[in-house]
């Protein structure tokens, strides 16, 4: 994994980038809170590797949990983080998928009670100074990749976006 400080006063902000495999795990820890952007892929290692990495960091809550798009690789441990993990806000895309590792996380997400938010375009969060700024899906499209939440985290004069795995057509 990758651990790197982001904003002025390094180390207030940490971006970890969780080793999943061909998948996608990004954490920030924030003074703030915690944000999980996906949960990698349906390999049971790649899952056991994420809750590890939280529970090696003492994270028992996560703020928001960024599901980007439905796609297995991003979403395989999903069910694991909202029952395992205490998870107050889910912020995803309004698509879904017919696969059972979606249908596995819906039934997670249910149980978790967590407060699920439609990623809109130009909504934005706050967890302390670290503000989430929703950029996209600015429209529906057929295509999961296109249909990827891009969130920009800023914090101080530093951003930095996240994002799934939106194509270039997913413009405008």
């Amino acid at each position: 994994s990758i651990d790197a400080g982001l904003g002025e006063d390094a180390g207030e902000v940490r971006i970890h980038v969780i080793d999943v495999g061909q998948g996608g795990s990004i954490l920030l820890t924030a003074p703030g809170g915690n944000v999980l952007f996906d949960a990698g892929d349906l390999a049971d290692r790649h899952e056991q590797a994420i809750k590890n990495y939280l529970t090696d960091l003492g994270i028992t809550t996560l703020d928001y949990f960024v599901i980007t798009h439905p796609d297995a690789d991003h979403i395989g441990g999903a069910d694991m983080i909202l029952t395992d993990f205490t998870v107050k806000n889910v912020i995803m895309p309004d698509i879904t998928s017919n696969s059972q590792a979606f249908a596995t996380m819906l039934d997670a997400m249910e149980k978790s009670q967590a407060n699920v938010i439609e990623a809109v375009a130009g909504e934005t969060y706050a967890l302390g100074d670290l503000n989430l700024k929703i950029l996209a899906p600015l429209k529906k499209y057929s295509d999961t990749n296109d249909m990827s939440v891009v969130i920009r985290a800023t914090y101080g004069s530093v951003s930095m976006m996240f994002t799934g795995d939106a194509e270039g057509n997913m413009e405008g």
